[in-house]
């Protein structure tokens, strides 16, 4: 049997999942039982009643029509700025407003049409119970508003899109939260609202390890097995379209951080040979975008934050040191030293916890350098770190002469 706490805990919990306008209207109506008991009620004479009855029930049509034009309306806004948005839009909320000021019309309706002539003690008090319960609408209205307002925040949809990434079962439903996560961040960024753009791009970060957590099959090239578009995909090729938004509204501070999304990729797939694929270009097209443009220190902040994971990482150092070759055939395509050196300095740390590793693709990259070392350019105004002086670490942590 239930002890009595047990039973109060539980009529809580029922409570309090109850959705905003049901416990508003409870709460009205422990008010309103109050008022009744405690308070006495006017009294009107027909004519009153009729007036009364009559602008109650227009003033309910008026709000019905005015909310229902107005929600159609943000449907129609949200539909084409981001369309994952409206499967959260708050249904409940809508219907059970609906509900409310349709009974109540139909009330006010009825007795406006049944009044008698004669308005008895008796007759006085349940019409005008039923005229307070009018300002049932008042409340049920606000928690309306409420809902909607709540519905249109950014993280709040942010928050939303991960929880429905947890649920679906279709890759055309993840991508197309994919999509929405990247409408957010456009139009976020062409508003300067810089507080949801890093909030949307940490975001990208959970929705990789929600996807690499339902295991998607790879091949030997770390390209997903299927021809059909998959999230795994979308997400670095969106983390590259965001990036150039991100370019073109001056938010340069920001594209570090995109650099955190696909080192969450490459932790999450430990369990392959190698990166997918499309993770690998988009890491390095950002990067190519930034060294192209000349912009030292963003592109050197998003090589540190992949050269920062490498500290303390338990994912396989063969996936990081594969982003980093790529980075280095960036670095050499557009003779930059600066690029090359960072990622030397990479394989210094790969080196002190995996020797094999580092050797392995040092052997590729060194012997590439030594070729055109002479040909590179050592930026002045961020010189960064030298390759040579890094080749030399190398040698001497694994045990190797490239000269």
């Amino acid at each position: 049997m239930l002890s009595i706490d047990n039973l109060k805990r539980k009529v809580i919990k029922k409570l309090t999942r109850l959705p905003r306008p049901i416990k508003f209207i409870i709460l009205f109506g422990a008010i309103w039982l109050i008022l009744f008991n405690f308070l006495p009620l006017p009294s009107f004479l027909l004519d009153n009643y009729r007036y009364i009855f009559s602008s109650a029930l227009q003033v309910l049509a008026s709000m019905l029509a005015l909310i229902v034009t107005v929600t159609l309306l943000i449907l129609q806004l949200s539909s084409d700025k981001a369309p994952t948005s409206l499967d959260f839009f708050p249904k409940k909320s809508f219907f059970i407003l609906l509900i409310i000021i349709s009974t109540l019309m139909l009330i006010d309706g009825l007795i406006l049409t049944t009044l008698p002539q004669i308005i008895s003690n008796h007759l006085a008090v349940s019409y005008n119970s039923l005229l307070y319960m009018n300002a049932l609408s008042v409340i049920t209205i606000a928690s309306y508003v409420f809902s909607i307002v709540n519905w249109m925040s950014p993280k709040k949809t942010i928050d939303n899109l991960l929880l429905k990434a947890h649920q679906t079962t279709t890759n055309e439903e993840r991508v197309k939260i994919v999509m929405s996560l990247e409408e957010m961040g456009w139009n976020a960024a062409q508003k300067g609202y810089t507080s949801i753009v890093e909030t949307v791009i940490e975001a990208y970060s959970k929705l990789a390890t929600v996807y690499f957590e339902m295991n998607p099959e790879l091949n030997e090239e770390g390209k997903i097995n299927s021809n059909l578009r998959h999230p795994l995909r979308e997400i670095p090729r969106s983390l590259e379209r965001l990036s150039d938004v991100l370019l073109k509204n001056d938010m340069y501070r920001f594209i570090y951080l995109l650099a955190r999304p696909l080192i969450r990729i490459a932790k999450a797939s430990n369990q392959w040979s190698m990166p997918p694929f499309e993770m690998l270009v988009s890491a390095s097209n950002i990067l190519g975008e930034y060294i192209k443009r000349d912009l030292q220190n963003v592109y050197c902040n998003f090589i540190g934050e992949f050269l920062y994971s490498l500290e303390g990482s338990d994912m396989r150092l063969d996936n990081l040191a594969h982003v980093l070759y790529n980075f280095f055939r960036e670095g050499l395509m557009y003779k930059n030293a600066a690029v090359i050196g960072d990622v030397l300095l990479g394989f210094t740390i790969i080196a002190k916890r995996r020797s094999d590793v580092a050797l392995k693709w040092c052997n590729m990259i060194v012997p590439e350098y030594l070729k055109v070392r002479s040909l590179l350019d050592y930026p002045k105004k961020y010189p960064g770190v030298n390759p040579n002086e890094m080749i030399i670490e190398l040698e001497g942590l694994l045990n190797i002469n490239w000269h």
